[in-house]
Formats: C-alpha cells, structure tokens, sequence
C-alpha cells in the first residue's frame, strides 16, 4: 500500500526518498520508478513483525542515516508509515529540521484494550504515542472503525486532525474473470498467525472429508502456526482436501482468485485488508470474519458471508452452502465487482493523498 501511495506522489512530481528496512537478499539502494528506496540494516528480523528492541534499534539506525543524508539534502514534508516507529523518526525530523509529518496509521497503532498481547507496548509508549498524535499536521486512517479508536483514545480536541482515506488497487493488476471448474476451491489468503485464524478453516473443511464432494483448500501464507496447521491436517486426515502453498508471489495469489469459488480471509483485528479488497475486486466470493470494516464490502449472500472469529460450525455452514450454490452455476453479479472496482481503484486513494500532501505544503 505504502508504494502505491509514495508512486502516485512521485507520479504529481514529488521527489520521493522512502526509508525502510533491509532483508536477506534486497539491495540498500534502489530506484523503482521515480521513488528512491534506502532500506537500513538493523536487527529486525522478520517482515511481517518486530518487537520493542528491533524499534528501538531501526530509529538509531534511521536517526543515525537522515543525520547525515540532510547534510546535502532538505526535504520538505515526511510522511510517517505506522506511528511506531515512523512516527517516532518523523517527531525527530520535526524537532531537529523543522520538516512537518502526517502520519498514516494501522490498526495496532491506537492502544485498544481488547488486544492483551499488545498492552505491553501500547503502555510502555502511550506517553510516546499521544505526543507524536499531536505534533503531526494530519492523522490518517484506512478504516473509519479504527479512526473512532483513535479520536476516544486522543480525545475531541485532536479529532479535527483525524482523515479517513480508504485503502486502494490497482484495478488492471486483479483479474476479473472467474472461471468455473469442477471443484470447489477454496483459498485461504493471510499469514499463518493466531490474527488470522487458519486453523478454523481447517477444522470447518472436516464436513468435504466425504467421497462424494469435490472440495479442496489451498492455504496461501506462511508463519508461525504453519506446523499446527500441519499436525491438524493429518489428526483430520484431510491431506487430500486441504494444501499448504507457502509462502507465494503475490501474482499467483492474484491468479487463484479466478479459479477459487471462494476466499476465506479472517482477521481478529486488522483493517481492511488488500486480501479482501482483492476478492471483492475480483469477483470472488469471500468469507470473512464478522467486522465494521467490511459492511460496505459485502452484502451477505450476494457476494460474501460473514462468521465469528475462531466458529469452525458457522464457516462450515457457509462454506456448505456456498459448495451448492457453485455447483449450480452462482457468480457474484457483474455491476456489484465493478462498482468496488471503481470505489477502491488506488487512483483515487492517491488522489487524496496528493490533496492532503499540497494542502499541508500550500
């Protein structure tokens, strides 16, 4: 998504330098179209997650590199991808080069009290995180459920601060063309973490273990639950119906839209995901976990259901129904994939990020 954002600025003739973070086999350097990447080694060592000293140690190392590439350089605006630890960088830019900073957030930015396993680091920075909130010139959210999180925990008087700016596609990157076959496939889409919740899916797939159905799951991902995920495919003894892909190019998964009857793709607490708006943009049934962000996404029974976090019986039901419904011909309707297609197509996300980037510089 960052990219997306940071290629539409480029494209308005923003000179565009991202700093991020270096993984085995990526170059320090690189130029992808007009944007200049500098990735910084640090200690962080996996992508998908870092804990409170990876943060730590990525700011002195993106401290240490602006310190001396705005010797030679000035810029005029950051824009700060997560608030921690963007953020953190972009409150120093501020403080040491006089550079304003708006701030794009996630959901596990905001401390919410629902989330245990976050509470350590939302208390340990909450001090952090409320002064960053109010030094930045604009705070922007990807779903409006999240926005409300943030305007209770930062208050009315910083709400006028808060935007709404959906997440976007590329239309002509997401294939709309699902093709009818004789299984029923099913893909699963997200890493193999406790947030995602695979091992409901695979305990809902139980009711395909019969001789007479043509049903098959294919699980796309890899994390820390993929050897759990493993063992229950054999305690289930379900290795001819469910799959593990791995971890995959992101254009196969695009592919798999086509021929899968239907993408589950749940989250205990995320925003709207580019999983989802994948599927809906792609003409994919898609079964999701019950959430406020994706009410104006799908209309149950037309092109996509809903289940609670972790109900294996619900998903199996759906999934059951919807098995009948294919093997009668049902697509979803062609005007409703369209209409997403146009709402959701990444020009007019960087369209707002482009208003919001010259206002802010006017």
């Amino acid at each position: 998504m960052c990219n997306y954002i940071m290629e539409g600025l480029a494209k308005e003739g923003y000179a565009i330098t991202m700093i991020s973070t270096n993984f085995k086999g990526l170059n320090e350097f690189e130029r992808i179209r007009d944007v200049e990447i500098y990735r910084l080694s640090s200690k962080r060592k996996k992508s998908h997650q870092s804990n409170i000293r990876e943060i730590r140690n990525w700011v002195k190392h993106a401290k240490q590199f602006l310190d001396a590439y705005l010797t030679y350089n000035s810029y005029s605006i950051c824009i700060a991808n997560f608030l921690i630890p963007g953020g953190i960088v972009a409150r120093y830019l501020q403080e040491e080069y006089n550079i304003p900073y708006y701030i794009i957030y996630h959901a596990h930015d905001i401390p919410i009290p629902k989330i245990s396993r976050m509470y350590l680091y939302h208390y340990l920075n909450r001090k952090k995180i409320r002064e960053i909130c109010e030094h930045s010139k604009q705070n922007v959210f990807m779903s409006g459920d999240l926005k409300k999180m943030a305007d209770t925990f930062l208050g009315q008087e910083l709400a006028s601060k808060s935007m709404l700016i959906p997440k976007g596609m590329d239309p002509e990157n997401i294939p709309f063309d699902n093709i009818p076959g004789h299984t029923f496939r099913i893909m699963f889409v997200g890493r193999l973490i406790r947030q995602h919740d695979p091992h409901t899916l695979i305990r809902a797939m139980r009711v395909f273990n019969r001789k007479d159905v043509w049903a098959m799951a294919l699980l796309f991902g890899d994390g820390s639950m993929k050897r759990k995920c493993i063992e229950l495919i054999g305690e289930y003894d379900l290795t001819e119906y469910v799959y593990m892909e791995g971890k995959v190019d992101r254009e196969d998964v695009i592919t798999e839209y086509m021929y899968s009857a239907v993408a589950v793709v749940p989250s205990l607490r995320e925003g709207i995901s580019l999983a989802v708006l994948e599927a809906v943009m792609s003409g994919c049934y898609l079964i999701t976990t019950e959430s406020e962000h994706y009410k104006d996404l799908i209309i149950p029974g037309i092109n996509g259901d809903f289940y609670p976090i972790g109900d294996h019986k619900k998903l199996e039901r759906l999934l059951v129904n919807q098995y009948h419904r294919y093997m009668t011909g049902y697509k979803v309707p062609e005007h409703l994939v369209e209409r997403y297609r146009k709402k959701f197509n990444i020009i007019n996300t960087q369209r707002e990020y482009h208003k919001l980037t010259s206002s802010i510089l006017s």
